[in-house]
């Protein structure tokens, strides 16, 4: 009789800390009073209301756009913006080199090209309305990991 090995995901707590532009400066701005171009390389821009779900709930991708920045801003409530590293790789990527922040609900952020990241979480168990600007089409110059398949299971501590 043949056994077969069962091989749990391995956990990644990820721990939120607070939003400043010097910290997030490896992955956009956080937006001040002065003007930021956004770059599309191939596609306009479109503006959405979008709800951001629970940082409760298990992170279970990461992606990045190869072609354009992309703007978050709530409507005054908190949020939490995951990212890693533009310059990682999808082959040998590193859930545990995710970061996070929690914002005070009055900043906005835009994500540089190439920024892994997923729509941001609002704080706690609830949903949070949120303003969205990307590029049409944004599918066509995205790459994707899913947590699974690198046998992970990626989960945010934002209290």
């Amino acid at each position: 009789m043949a056994t077969t090995k069962s091989t749990q995901p391995r956990i990644v707590k990820i721990q939120a800390k607070p939003l400043t532009a010097s910290a997030f400066e490896p992955y956009g701005k956080v937006l001040d009073q002065s003007q930021f171009v956004l770059h599309s390389t191939e596609f306009p821009f479109f503006a959405n209301i979008t709800t951001f779900r629970p940082s409760t709930e298990e992170i279970t991708y990461i992606n990045r756009h190869h072609d354009h920045n992309q703007i978050f801003a709530t409507f005054g409530e908190p949020m939490v913006v995951i990212v890693a590293a533009p310059a990682m790789m999808a082959p040998g990527f590193q859930p545990d080199q995710i970061e996070a922040f929690v914002t005070d609900g009055q900043t906005a952020i835009v994500f540089d090209i190439d920024t892994w990241h997923i729509a941001p979480r609002a704080v706690g168990s609830g949903v949070v309305r949120a303003l969205n600007v990307q590029a049409t089409n944004n599918h066509v110059h995205t790459e994707r990991i899913e947590m699974a398949d690198l046998g992970y299971s990626v989960w945010l501590d934002a209290t």
